[in-house]
């Protein structure tokens, strides 16, 4: 890919993350800061993450596009916003005015495991890989072997 369109695609990622995590900043306005139960830590905690790492990865990703932890936090930045506005729109449709949105249990759904990845991103793939982007060496390939399997299996359970 050029570097051109790695930037390009960087800022719109970006862009879909801030999207999705201002959308659930609003939302939890609108629901009266209602959360979720299980849910960590207060409303729109989760959305925070999405700016913050999807700010990072924008300007990594937009620089260094061969470098992957740009992407990766791109990555975590995206799914993050997605999750919160899964969890707000899930609390709105389920708690807050129940029947009033379609899907609202979908959404519920998807907030209660999309968590796993996101925590992967953050604690496997970023220490593996940081900061050159690449394995400290072919011995820890079985660590990120390991992890990947572990994601699968603990996103199939939740």
């Amino acid at each position: 890919m050029r570097p051109r369109s790695a930037a390009r695609l960087a800022w719109s990622l970006f862009a879909v993350a801030a999207v999705m995590s201002v959308t659930s900043f609003v939302m939890v306005a609108w629901n009266g800061g209602a959360s979720a139960t299980g849910a960590f830590g207060p409303p729109g905690l989760i959305g925070v993450f999405g700016l913050v790492f999807g700010t990072v990865g924008g300007l990594v990703a937009s620089r260094r596009p061969e470098n992957p932890i740009g992407w990766i936090m791109l990555g975590i930045g995206v799914v993050s916003g997605f999750q919160e506005g899964a969890n707000q729109y899930a609390v709105r449709g389920l708690v807050v005015d129940p029947g009033s949105l379609p899907l609202a249990a979908w959404g519920a759904w998807l907030g209660e495991w999309i968590w796993v990845p996101i925590t992967a991103m953050i604690v496997i793939a970023l220490f593996l890989l940081f900061p050159t982007g690449s394995l400290p060496s072919p011995r820890w390939r079985w660590v990120a072997v390991l992890g990947a399997v572990s994601v699968a299996v603990a996103s199939v359970g939740a």
